[in-house]
C-alpha cells in the first residue's frame, strides 16, 4: 500500500484513527488475531516504521481481554533481548488501546514451511531453534512464561536474525489465575500435555512448544495433530510419538534426542531450563 494512502481498518465499519499523538501514521494492516489487529505504521518523529497492535474496543470483546493486553505491555516492557520484539510505546486514541512493537519486514517460520512446501534444512531449522531458546532463557530468567509458543510467533528478518513476536499469552510466575480455570490459552498443536491435563504450567511447557517447533521444522508436520482439538488433545496425551529421524533420516542422532527430551510427557523427563536445552542443541 503506498505510504500516502489511509488504510482500510480490516474493512470495518470503525477503526483506529489513522494519526495516533500527531506521531504515528498508520500504513497497512498486516493482520489480526482474537485480542485485536496489528498494523505497519510510521513514526514520523523518529522517521522508521513500526508495528502497532490494537486491542479491539472494549465493548465488542470484553474486559479479559482489556487485563491480558495491559499484561503484555508491562511484560514486554521488561524483557530487552536481542531476540524479544521490542516494545517502543503504547497508548490510548478514543476507545483504541494500542502497543507501539518493533517492526519486523522478514517473514514468520509457518509463512516459511508454507514456501518451501516441507522441512527446512538442519542448519536452518537450529538457527531459528537456537534463537527462540535464548529468547525463552532470558524471559524464563527474568520470570515471564510465553504460553503460546508457535511458528508464526516466531519471525525471522531480512539478515537472519530471530524475533519472538506476541507476548499476548504471557504470564509472570504466580500470575497463572488471571484467566476463567476452565480456558486453555494457547494454540492447541503445541499444547504442553499438563497444559491440556489441566496442571498448572510452569517454564516447561515453552520447551515442550519450542520442541513441537523444532519437530515441525525438521520434519514438515507437527508431532501430533487430529481433526479437531478434543482428537488433538487425545493424541498429545495419548499417542505414540513417531521419532523425527523415523519421517526424515538426515536429521542428526544428537537433535532428536534434544526434541525428544523437550517433548517428554512428563514435566519433569524434560531439560530443566532453556538454557541447558540450548547447551544441550547442537549448532549449525
Amino acid at each position: 500500500m503506498p505510504d500516502g494512502e489511509t488504510p482500510n481498518p480490516n474493512r470495518r465499519q470503525t477503526g483506529p484513527p489513522p494519526r495516533l499523538k500527531d506521531r504515528y501514521r498508520l500504513l497497512e494492516w498486516l493482520g489480526e488475531g482474537s485480542m485485536g489487529m496489528v498494523y505497519r505504521a510510521r513514526d514520523e518523529t523518529l522517521g522508521r516504521d513500526v508495528a502497532i497492535k490494537f486491542l479491539l474496543p472494549k465493548q465488542i470483546i470484553g474486559g479479559e481481554a482489556s487485563a491480558r493486553f495491559l499484561r503484555e505491555a508491562r511484560l514486554v516492557a521488561r524483557l530487552s533481548h536481542p531476540n524479544i520484539m521490542t516494545l517502543h510505546d503504547m497508548g490510548r486514541e478514543g476507545n483504541w488501546h494500542y502497543l507501539v512493537l518493533e517492526y519486523i519486514a522478514g517473514q514468520d517460520l509457518h509463512t516459511r514451511l508454507v514456501e518451501r512446501g516441507g522441512p527446512l534444512p538442519v542448519a536452518e531449522a537450529l538457527h531459528a531453534a537456537r534463537g527462540l531458546l535464548e529468547a525463552l532463557a532470558y524471559a524464563h530468567q527474568q520470570g515471564v512464561i510465553h504460553r503460546d509458543i508457535k511458528p508464526e510467533n516466531i519471525l525471522l528478518t531480512p539478515d537472519g536474525r530471530v524475533k519472538v513476536a506476541d507476548f499476548g499469552l504471557s504470564v509472570a510466575r504466580g500470575e497463572m489465575r488471571l484467566t476463567r480455570d476452565d480456558v486453555i490459552v494457547g494454540t492447541v498443536l503445541y499444547l504442553a500435555p499438563e497444559v491440556i491435563s489441566g496442571t498448572r504450567p510452569d517454564a516447561r511447557a515453552d520447551l515442550y512448544a519450542c520442541g513441537a517447533v523444532l519437530y515441525e521444522l525438521l520434519t514438515g508436520r507437527p508431532p501430533f495433530w487430529g481433526d479437531n482439538p478434543a482428537t488433538t488433545f487425545s493424541q498429545i496425551l495419548n499417542a505414540p510419538l513417531v521419532p523425527p529421524r523415523t519421517l526424515e533420516p538426515g536429521i542428526p542422532a544428537t537433535v532428536e534426542r534434544v526434541i525428544l527430551t523437550l517433548l517428554a510427557r512428563n514435566p519433569a523427563d524434560r531439560f530443566e531450563s532453556a538454557a541447558a536445552a540450548l547447551t544441550a542443541l547442537p549448532r549449525p
